[in-house]
């Protein structure tokens, strides 16, 4: 595993959704360059996943994967008894599944694109593939 690298995107990561949801809650328009239609995105029934806003979910995920990476790197090997570097692998497979998901929607369903939210996504799926190397 490259743990700090996953350190570094996971910091990434979590500007990126800290952005999203700066933008959102202070009603400032989404400036994005190839999408353009960040705004239909993060207005659209799909924003919250069981109640939850998708930006604060990424903040909270970037963040345990930012610890988790960080812990691994400073020599903790495993936490409440699980390894740390099977959590930091199972955590990126459930965000890369749910980037998918929301990706999809973006591009079949809401047929709107979102910068942030794509870099969010291929974030996530570097901090797996970085996790599994």
């Amino acid at each position: 595993m490259m743990e700090v690298f996953v350190v570094v995107l996971a910091m990434i990561g979590f500007l990126i959704a800290l952005h999203i949801y700066h933008k959102k809650h202070e009603a400032h328009k989404m400036v994005c360059v190839v999408g353009k239609k960040c705004d239909v995105v993060l207005a659209s029934k799909y924003k919250e996943t069981f109640g939850f806003k998708n930006e604060i979910l990424g903040m909270v995920y970037y963040f345990v994967i930012f610890v988790f990476a960080l812990m691994f790197v400073f020599g903790v090997g495993d936490i409440f008894g699980f390894s740390l570097e099977a959590l930091l692998i199972g955590l990126g497979i459930v965000g890369v599944v749910f980037s998918v998901y929301l990706t999809y929607l973006q591009f079949f369903v809401l047929k709107s694109i979102c910068d942030y939210c794509i870099a969010s996504a291929i974030v996530t799926l570097l901090i797996l593939i970085a996790e599994l190397i």
